[in-house]
């Protein structure tokens, strides 16, 4: 599995003009922050932090002051209203919880 995760990631590397990387440089990772640096700006990173928990070790490395007011209640984001009102039940969906 980690051989086909640096051939993908060699592939957007090279395109890029940077470097290779071997199977054992390919962790979960650096996987994070090469999805950084390729696809910034491409407003699915934040789905990846999601989708791995990773929030909290990313913050508390990058972003200390964040990290400090993180809570786990924003891995869910809040229902916009519009939504909510546009539907016969809101109650029974409700608010995500924390807002």
């Amino acid at each position: 599995m980690r051989g086909d995760a640096a051939g993908y990631i060699n592939v957007l590397r090279t395109r890029a003009g940077a470097g290779t990387v071997s199977e054992s440089q390919v962790d979960l990772n650096y996987v994070f922050d090469e999805y950084a640096r390729e696809l910034c700006g491409e407003c699915s990173r934040w789905y990846l932090l999601k989708r791995n928990g990773a929030f909290e070790t990313r913050l508390a490395s990058y972003n200390k002051r964040a990290a400090e007011s993180f809570k786990k209640d924003f891995y869910l984001r809040p229902i916009p209203t519009k939504y909510l009102e546009a539907i016969n039940n809101p109650a029974e969906f409700g608010q995500n919880p924390g807002y």
